[in-house]
């Protein structure tokens, strides 16, 4: 049997039809859904009359999964958000089209929903696809698969969207169930041997810890364990008179302070830190180009045959007088292999390159013993001026990356996952 099969909701009657001419007379009940539900479709062996086109219809591809006693239609892969106050859904509305466009291309149906989308008893789903420019909804069963991306590490953690995730991952493949913490992250990395090559010093921020990496370093960075995008990050830096900091905000927005005495530093970062756990950390010496650090962006992913990939790297600079390299905080895009060969020596830039691979990939084996499930992340990574590299951090929900080529891979990767992850064999293809 063709694993392809042609699929689309009417909207004029709400009713799912799918196309495939060996279905109608295979006699045997379609499922769908994490749970092979039954799934109420009907089945043509060519298309009905003006069916095919028109914005009237909603259609797309699925993959079929024949089994002696039934046939498996799929997968289904559900991108789990929530609503902010105003009811509106949450989260970069470009990209979650594009995953599910990405999805009616290589056979899936993804769709949109939220915790209250969820019929618990009837184990359906309200999701909303995307249709000529607009988010139209759809019944549907419970997905095989979720992608967690709510958006805001504290909505995640309220109680009930806490409940509501241990309740589907009991039934749903739930991929990447929630943010790192970055202490919790280091003390992972830590544990491995093999990987404290690439980090640099790190403890729990507190007075005392603050004073000792002063005394042991140059300049120390204070970061947010729950931070995002250099958000609310502090750099500290030792002067002949005694030391100057710098905070960066929401927006790029930065300030900054002398003081010549440690006492007076502590008062002003406590005020900055408030009650936030944070991290600090040894500053590192970037290397630059044209006097401007640079880090180096990896996203890697498990591919259709659920094994780790690097899927690509990007590049970020530093702003004029920015302490990250963040996008949202004034950094702009670069081409890694330029940056690296014109900082570094060919030999020594090529080099580089393959061991950030390795090392992206090793890291995501470490944090995936510790977070079951996890399938995707995005990492930082930077070199300082003697070519050495280093691990910053690690984000269980990626941003979308600037590259076009990444994201057209990342786009695929995921979907690829996904069907692997719901068992449909036709996963291993590439995109």
């Amino acid at each position: 049997m063709d694993p392809h099969a042609h699929v689309f909701l009417s909207l004029s009657d709400r009713r799912w039809h799918v196309v495939h001419p060996a279905l109608a007379s295979a006699g045997l009940p379609l499922t769908s859904g994490a749970l092979d539900q039954p799934w109420a479709v009907d089945v043509h062996s060519r298309w009905p009359a003006g069916a095919s086109t028109g914005p009237r219809n909603w259609r797309g591809r699925l993959l079929i999964d024949q089994k002696p006693d039934r046939i498996r239609l799929g997968p289904l892969l559900g991108i789990l958000t929530l609503r902010d106050a105003q009811g509106r859904l949450r989260g970069n509305a470009g990209h979650l089209a594009a995953l599910c466009q990405t999805a009616r291309r290589l056979g899936g149906i993804a769709f949109v929903f939220t915790p209250d989308d969820v019929d618990r008893t009837a184990l359906t789903v309200i999701g909303r696809l995307p249709h000529n420019g607009r988010w139209i909804d759809a019944l549907l069963p419970l997905p095989h698969v979720v992608y967690n991306r709510i958006p805001y590490r504290q909505w995640e953690q309220r109680p009930a969207v806490q409940a509501f995730l241990a309740w589907l991952a009991e039934r749903a493949h739930l991929f990447n169930r929630g943010f790192f913490d970055k202490w919790q992250l280091f003390r992972w990395l830590r544990a491995a041997r093999p990987l404290r090559p690439l980090l640099p010093d790190t403890a729990r921020a507190t007075p005392a810890t603050l004073r000792a990496f002063l005394a042991r370093y140059p300049s120390v960075f204070l970061k947010p364990c729950g931070g995002k995008a250099g958000e609310g990050v502090l750099r500290v830096t030792k002067t002949p008179v005694g030391y100057e900091a710098i905070g960066q905000s929401k927006k790029g927005m930065r300030q900054s302070a002398a003081f010549p005495r440690i006492d007076d530093l502590e008062t002003w970062c406590w005020r900055w830190i408030g009650h936030a756990p944070y991290l600090v950390q040894q500053g590192i010496e970037l290397a630059k180009v044209r006097g401007q650090p640079f880090d180096l962006r990896a996203l890697v992913q498990k591919d259709g045959r659920g094994q780790w990939q690097l899927t690509g790297i990007g590049a970020r600079v530093a702003p004029a007088g920015g302490i990250t390299t963040h996008v949202p905080q004034g950094g702009r895009i670069g081409n890694p292999q330029v940056l690296l060969a014109q900082a570094l020596s060919s030999d020594a830039a090529a080099r580089l390159q393959d061991q950030l691979g390795s090392g992206a990939l090793a890291v995501a084996h470490t944090l995936e013993r510790h977070m079951p499930n996890l399938a995707e992340c995005s990492m930082d990574f930077a070199v300082d001026r003697h070519g050495k590299l280093w691990f910053f951090e690690a984000n269980a929900k990626p941003m979308t990356f600037d590259e076009p080529d990444i994201q057209r891979r990342a786009l695929n990767t995921r979907v690829r996952y996904a069907q692997w992850a719901a068992g449909f064999r036709t996963g291993g293809k590439r995109g």
